[in-house]
């Protein structure tokens, strides 16, 4: 019996010392998985924090480019919000047969010839107005002073001691230049200025034009070279960026028509003085989010106040009134919620855009908000949609012929690029080639999007 005992015991002490091997092997290798593993993560620890700080970087830089080119930039944005605002009335004059060129320029002959009405009905009685307003500004101030001097509330009355108790005319300034030849500088200043507005508004023109014309065929460019799963994606935030600032840019304008006529008339039937001058003032002012129909009262209360006191606070009452039926009644019906921006973040973007840009970032604060936000909404968004996306099961059902016909579409189009990518060609029959690839895709992808819209119905 003992040689049997002895046997197993150095069986098991072998199988023993194989056991521990094999364990010490295995704590070695996970070691060196741990500290591989953490090697990883350090270096991609570091990858992140050069990527995050390269992206700091370029948006510092992008930032940099926006201020220094703002103008650049802002002409862009108000041609395409332009050519956005339009393309409804082309479409409609497209449907009954007119080319898309004839309907931008008759679109543009009718803004002009509405103008120039506007210019030729108005601007003589607001040249009157203002000239009148000039000569008298020495009395209105004075009637101004005065009133605030005798008031009986003692908070308004130590208002005049801000102030100065004469007030210099515009003849005694103009008086005091050498020989005009500062007026001189100033009627030069003038037409400079006029003429940088009309070459501006000549580019804003032209590049609407174009853009209303070739927008479409180079956005169908551009998402050509966008992988096919992102392509959706991308065409679902162009479209609500462009319904977001062409809903913001036609009720805009509604609204400040509306303001303008409704304050000129009710001024007019109140007898106060400068009647149009004053609807004028608020229906340019109305254009400014926010803070527009504010800086629009305040010459009209002053205004008012030193012409014809006693009709102050109809004035105030009328001003009010257009607040409250703007708010209540004329946004939410013009309006129709296009934007969508926040309050807070509406007023933020206008103190920023406003205190670097002047008075366009000020009225052009609230499509770029809308942008933004819908940007990053995308962003932060996107994600949660596509997991809850992929964690839902597919629906069985029957697919219809129509859908047959939209994957056989995006196939062709994912089977042409492919081919055009792995196709060597010559430069002289490259570029032919790519035409023809890109026409080929540009037909399969409006196939897609004409099917997709059928079955939406």
């Amino acid at each position: 019996m003992t040689l049997p005992d002895t046997h197993l015991t150095a069986a098991f002490a072998e199988n023993m010392t194989e056991t521990a091997a094999s364990t010490q092997a295995t704590d070695q290798a996970t070691d060196h998985g741990n500290s591989q593993a953490h090697s990883w993560q350090s270096m991609l620890s570091v990858t992140n924090v050069v990527l995050a700080t390269l992206a700091a970087v370029g948006i510092g830089f992008a930032f940099v480019l926006l201020y220094q080119f703002y103008m650049v930039v802002f002409i862009f944005f108000i041609g395409i919000s332009l050519s956005i605002a339009m393309k409804p009335a082309v479409s409609r004059l497209t449907d009954y047969g007119v080319p898309p060129r004839i309907s931008i320029l008759i679109i543009y002959i009718l803004l002009t010839l509405g103008i120039l009405f506007i210019l030729w009905a108005v601007i003589p009685l607001i040249t009157t107005q203002v000239i009148n307003i000039t000569t008298q500004l020495p009395l209105y101030y004075d009637t101004f002073y005065r009133y605030l001097a005798n008031s009986s509330n003692t908070l308004v009355s130590s208002v005049t001691h801000l102030l100065p108790v004469y007030y210099s005319t515009v003849e005694e300034s103009f008086a005091s230049n050498n020989d005009g030849v500062a007026s001189a500088g100033m009627i030069l200043a003038w037409l400079r200025d006029f003429a940088n507005g009309g070459l501006l508004l000549l580019v804003v023109l032209l590049l609407a034009y174009h853009w209303t014309l070739e927008g479409d065929a180079l956005r169908q460019r551009l998402l050509w070279r966008v992988p096919p799963k992102r392509r959706d994606a991308i065409q679902s935030f162009v479209h609500e960026m462009e319904e977001s600032i062409g809903g913001y840019v036609r009720g805009q304008t509604i609204l400040c028509v509306v303001i303008g006529v409704a304050s000129t008339v009710t001024f007019w039937l109140l007898r106060v003085p400068n009647a149009l001058t004053l609807g004028l003032i608020l229906g340019v002012l109305e254009a400014v989010p926010i803070i527009g129909p504010l800086l629009g009262a305040v010459p009209a209360i002053l205004l008012t106040l030193s012409t014809a006191p006693e009709k102050t606070l109809w004035v105030i009452i009328v001003l009010a009134a257009t607040q409250v039926l703007e708010n209540n009644l004329l946004v939410p019906r013009i309006m129709d919620e296009s934007v969508g921006v926040n309050a807070i973040v509406s007023i933020l973007a206008i103190s920023a855009f406003g205190l670097l840009f002047g008075i366009v970032g000020a009225i052009l604060a609230i499509p770029l908000a809308a942008i933004l936000q819908i940007l990053l909404n995308r962003l932060i968004f996107s994600e949660e949609e596509e997991l809850e996306e992929v964690e839902k099961p597919a629906p069985r059902i029957a697919r219809g012929r129509d859908s047959v016909l939209r994957l056989e579409a995006q196939d062709l189009a994912r089977d042409v690029r492919s081919q055009a990518r792995n196709t060597e060609n010559t430069e002289e029959s490259s570029r032919a080639e790519e035409e023809v690839t890109d026409l080929i895709e540009m037909l399969a992808l409006q196939l897609d999007t004409l099917l997709a819209k059928r079955e939406q119905r």
